[in-house]
């Protein structure tokens, strides 16, 4: 009798155990865009305008996204990537963070 109790209790825990994970893997299905998701969105500095540099380019806030615009309204669209470091705050690691989620 020891013996069948033992092997439902451990019936029981598999089970419980199961439904555990089905309902993770159900949550995970409908959760939002994950950062890998959101990272894979690519931005045009020719033709984006401030607010979607900022959302998409890490390290790059609104007031420095106005000015990547304001660069491109004053010098014309950007031949390359290397164009932003001509815009002051912008440096080399900040380039380097966002090469893969910026398009000319």
């Amino acid at each position: 009798m020891k013996l069948i109790n033992t092997v439902c209790a451990v019936v029981l825990s598999l089970l419980a155990c199961s439904a555990m994970v089905s309902t993770a893997q159900a949550k995970e299905s409908t959760a939002p865009a994950s950062v890998e998701q959101k990272q894979a969105e690519k931005v045009n500095l020719n033709t984006a305008d401030a607010k979607q540099i900022a959302k998409t380019m890490k390290g790059i806030g609104l007031k420095k996204a106005e000015a990547i615009v304001a660069f491109r309204k004053a010098n014309g669209p950007f031949k390359n990537l290397e164009d932003l470091l001509r815009i002051k705050g912008i440096g080399a690691a900040t380039l380097a963070k966002n090469a893969h989620v910026v398009t000319l």
